[in-house]
């Protein structure tokens, strides 16, 4: 949790299977996640992480396809 989301989602693209899943929770916190979940700080950097430019290189640069959970 205290590792920055950049590096992590770098870690996760490099060895992409067929079907690769990486699962977060993006999201912005509040008092009420706070309590119910002890680890919402990297939340809010993976919400950043994920709506920038960086991120979109990743996925250009990976060959990884953002597709919807069914």
């Amino acid at each position: 949790p205290q590792a920055p989301a950049q590096r992590g989602f770098h870690r996760f693209f490099q060895a992409l299977g067929h079907r690769h899943v990486v699962m977060c929770h993006p999201g912005y916190l509040d008092d009420e996640l706070g309590r119910l979940d002890p680890v919402v700080t990297p939340r809010l950097a993976e919400l950043r992480y994920l709506a920038s430019d960086d991120f979109l290189d990743l996925l250009s640069v990976s060959g990884a396809v953002l597709s919807p959970h069914p």
